[in-house]
């Protein structure tokens, strides 16, 4: 029976362990995780008797592979499509609608982005400009972000539409950031094209007539309980928990070996790296140094989430929305907040109406961006209270919250600067090389849960076939 060990148990190592035991005789598949639980980023925390999720909220269905898994493990029930759309920007001294035209910032119809405010008549002017313009950044092979759209529409509608965006998206910057890589579907959109206005027209995400972003019923947590009872209940299958891997060798009578702190061995036929760029840099450095080198590269920034339970009356003004965003260029330590409460179903007044003070309104908060790593230095008193300064100015909300928790994600958020695809491409031609190792996950095959699941699932086809094969060749992640 060929042995794989997965190194990562967040959603991509879990995930792709899941797709590799679907088979008749599934391989004996071990999962490593150096923490004392699976699922990585999903986290959760009591607030207020409300259970919220502390780090990504939210799964992209327009991604066929999401869909699918969610089918496969039972969860289509769970489903929590948001109670509330559309959200806001903090510009130009007020919450602003978001024209919902918009993707990624990008406007595709003149009319909502005037009636928006968010620009001013010179702006709006500016931004129509593209379509007269000649073409701009098409002799780069890997423009930035800034360097495709902010020549078209100038600084107003890139400052306080564009960037908000990536910084709620990424936490990064869009004069580093790739746009091939970190917004593919607008790269690819306006590739060729003269103005970035016309070929983006009729570039609506197509969702078949259901929200593009969904949550579960219990929180983002149910996906991790179902997948590791789907694992747990496959008899080759092992999850170890407390298990840091600190070394990968490679034996001389062929396969691998993954050592952990604790001084454990797990042999392996195959292994597999579900964790960020760094970690994986460090278990290459010894079998795959080129690998390493462009994993180290991939950077990685920090972020948090500040959630905020107030009393109803406290909240000034109507939540008819998911949230706002904030553009980096106006300074502010916030990236964005949403409205959890209104936003989200599952997590209302009626889920605590057992708790003694009554409901509450939950609000999360989102600091930390690429270049804005001012919260790592507060600790979480004085970071509450910087939130809660902005929020007076942002929503007119004054009274202190009825209770806070503060989630801390360093280096969390990895940057697909410009030259990622290279180094992507220098990972995967250097791991072809060593037959049976792979690399996944976000650092380097999409940010988000729903780009992570379609990894994996790619990810299990290529390794299962390898397997069938005899094990005769071998690379990374197509």
């Amino acid at each position: 029976m060929q042995r794989i060990v997965v190194v990562g148990g967040g959603i991509s190592g879990l995930a792709t362990a899941y797709y590799l035991t679907r088979g008749e005789h599934p391989p004996q598949v071990t999962v490593l995780d150096a923490a004392p639980r699976v699922g990585g980023k999903i986290t959760s925390a009591e607030v207020a008797g409300y259970r919220v999720d502390t780090g990504p909220e939210a799964l992209l269905v327009r991604i066929p592979a999401v869909n699918a898994l969610l089918a496969d493990l039972g969860l289509d029930d769970a489903r929590r499509a948001p109670r509330s759309t559309g959200a806001f920007i903090w510009a130009r001294g007020a919450l602003r609608r978001l024209p919902q035209s918009s993707i990624f910032g990008v406007p595709n119809k003149l009319g909502p982005l005037l009636r928006s405010g968010l620009v001013s008549p010179w702006g709006f002017l500016r931004a129509g400009a593209d379509l007269v313009l000649p073409a701009t950044a098409q002799g780069l092979a890997d423009p930035s972000i800034a360097q495709l759209l902010r020549p078209r529409f100038g600084r107003q509608v890139f400052a306080h539409m564009i960037e908000p965006l990536l910084g709620g998206v990424h936490a990064g910057d869009a004069a580093r950031l790739s746009a091939r890589s970190a917004v593919p579907e607008v790269a690819a959109a306006v590739t060729g094209r003269r103005s970035v206005f016309l070929a983006m027209r009729g570039q609506e995400p197509r969702t078949g007539g259901g929200p593009a972003l969904i949550s579960l019923e219990g929180g983002l947590g149910t996906l991790v309980a179902a997948l590791r009872e789907a694992l747990e209940e496959v008899p080759s299958t092992r999850i170890v928990t407390d298990g840091l891997a600190t070394d990968l060798s490679a034996l001389q009578t062929g396969g691998y070996v993954v050592r952990t702190a604790s001084g454990e061995t797990f042999p392996a036929d195959e292994v597999v790296l579900a964790v960020p760029a760094p970690r994986a840099a460090a278990l290459l450095g010894g079998i795959a140094p080129v690998a390493a080198a462009a994993a180290a590269e991939v950077p990685h920034v920090g972020v948090a989430t500040v959630m905020l339970a107030y009393d109803p009356a406290a909240i000034t003004r109507p939540l008819d929305g998911t949230g706002f965003l904030v553009p980096p260029a106006d300074g502010h330590l916030l990236v964005g907040c949403t409205w959890v409460t209104a936003k989200w179903p599952h997590v209302s007044p009626r889920s605590a109406a057992e708790h003694a003070d009554g409901p509450a309104v939950l609000i999360r908060c989102m600091v930390g961006r690429d270049g804005d790593q001012r919260w790592a230095a507060m600790d979480d008193e004085v970071l509450v209270r910087a939130v809660r300064a902005e929020l007076a100015a942002a929503m007119g909300v004054v009274d202190p919250p009825r209770s806070s928790h503060v989630q801390r994600w360093p280096d969390a958020m990895p940057q697909y600067t410009v030259g990622h695809a290279d180094r992507v491409a220098t990972i995967d031609a250097a791991l072809a090389q060593l037959p049976g190792v792979y690399l996944t996950g976000a650092g380097v095959r999409g940010v988000g849960l729903g780009s992570c699941i379609a990894a994996a699932s790619r990810l299990a086809t290529t390794v299962l076939a390898r397997v069938g094969e005899g094990a005769t060749t071998g690379g990374s992640a197509p």
